[in-house]
């Protein structure tokens, strides 16, 4: 599968119709040269429900769904939490195949909640998040990314995310 973009409606970056461009864009062009492979914009679930029409001109759904920034969720509730944006976003997409392209738990930064950071939580979380699904979700990351920027907004977790870290 191709992605054309990651996040960047839920970032206010651009645009569904603007999403909607790339998609076309990119699977006329992959086209030109033999790919007839699925093409999607990945984004979170809350900006594929508001912008359904971004699923319209994917193959299939493509979202990035992390239930550490829910402060109610705690790490052992991660799997349920992820399970039941998929069927929020299944609903606002029906038909579409639907992969989470990035779900995981961090392993330091800062608590906010029942969303503990720790190497403990992230073992918890991913074990349930292992425990929920068995295909069409992608554990994000196998090493910390240091070249990333921490702050507020992402409770200051942004770098660690690396299971194998």
């Amino acid at each position: 599968m191709v992605s054309v973009e990651n996040e960047r409606i839920n970032a206010r970056v651009i645009t569904a119709s603007d999403a909607q461009d790339s998609i076309a864009q990119a699977r006329d062009a992959l086209g030109s040269v033999g790919y007839r492979g699925p093409v999607g914009a990945v984004e979170t679930a809350p900006a594929i429900i508001d912008n359904p029409a971004v699923c319209a001109k994917s193959d299939l759904t493509l979202v990035n769904i992390h239930a550490f920034f829910d402060p109610h969720t705690k790490a052992e509730d991660a799997g349920k939490f992820v399970k039941s944006e998929v069927e929020r976003v299944k609903k606002a997409c029906p038909g579409k195949r639907v992969v989470v392209t990035e779900s995981g738990w961090p392993h330091q930064g800062d608590n906010h909640d029942q969303a503990v950071a720790s190497p403990s939580a992230q073992k918890a979380a991913i074990a349930s998040i292992r425990a929920s699904f068995t295909q069409d979700l992608f554990l994000f990351n196998a090493f910390d990314s240091e070249w990333k920027t921490d702050d507020a907004s992402t409770f200051n977790s942004e770098k660690y995310w690396g299971v194998l870290s």
